[in-house]
């Protein structure tokens, strides 16, 4: 995949230019600060500093995900890592196009690229929307997503097949699943992979108005790949993280 961009909490305030790409990375004092000068965008694009997970995995031996801003929480196998509170993860977009960050994120195999100053095989995280219904926010952040993460800087966008949205239950709360493959256009030095898959789940937010996302996005064909059973594990894995807790994500 491109080159992820990252904001995160650091004592010091850094500035990176990274030419791949034209990425920008940079540390912020007050991490998740909405505050923080950004572009507009039509969902909430800082969530505030969340902390390290306070309860177990549901899958025995895996590690959990949790967003007390947002109520949910999911699972990831032990061996990917859980980023610091309060990181936001996200694609630098084509021209004319909104970022989108994702928090409370994880990831498999680091730094697996030699070309790129950072990169990662497959991750997971939460996005907020403002606007929008959970279907139609499910398709969008489907489409925003892997367009953004599997485009190279001056190529063509991937091929999409979407499958969705289709109805299912995260803890009894109904939202929408959407997935979609891709076949990237391979560009320049990038490590784009011959093949993508995204998976999103939109549910209501807590908030009136509010759609919240999770996605997860994971390279295919190459070396390391998260398996797809893996993948739907994790998927299935996102459940409610508040007072009441029950099931984890089922078909609608």
């Amino acid at each position: 995949m491109r080159t992820p961009r990252m904001d995160g909490p650091w004592i010091w305030v850094v500035l990176f230019v990274v030419l791949t790409f034209g990425v920008t990375f940079w540390g912020q004092l007050f991490a998740g600060d909405d505050s923080v000068r950004r572009p507009t965008f039509s969902y909430s694009p800082s969530p505030e500093v969340e902390p390290v997970a306070t309860i177990p995995p549901r899958i025995k031996g895996w590690k959990a995900v949790e967003s007390q801003k947002y109520a949910l929480a999911y699972d990831v196998p032990s061996a990917w890592r859980v980023r610091s509170v309060g990181l936001l993860v996200g694609f630098e977009p084509r021209a004319g196009r909104q970022m989108a960050l994702a928090s409370s994120v994880a990831a498999w195999r680091e730094d697996h690229c030699a070309t790129e100053r950072v990169s990662q095989l497959a991750g997971t995280g939460f996005q907020q929307y403002s606007t929008g219904k959970p279907a139609d926010v499910a398709r969008n952040a489907a489409d925003k997503w892997t367009v953004d993460a599997y485009t190279p800087e001056h190529g063509n966008p991937p091929a999409v097949r979407y499958s969705g949205p289709k109805p299912v239950k995260v803890s009894g709360v109904k939202g929408f699943h959407v997935q979609a493959d891709a076949k990237p256009t391979p560009g320049g030095k990038s490590c784009l992979p011959p093949r993508a898959v995204v998976h999103v789940v939109a549910l209501p937010g807590r908030a009136t108005g509010k759609t919240t996302v999770f996605v997860i996005w994971s390279d295919q064909g190459v070396p390391g790949a998260v398996p797809p059973r893996e993948l739907k594990r994790i998927l299935a894995s996102l459940r409610s993280a508040g007072p009441k807790a029950g099931a984890s994500t089922a078909p609608g």
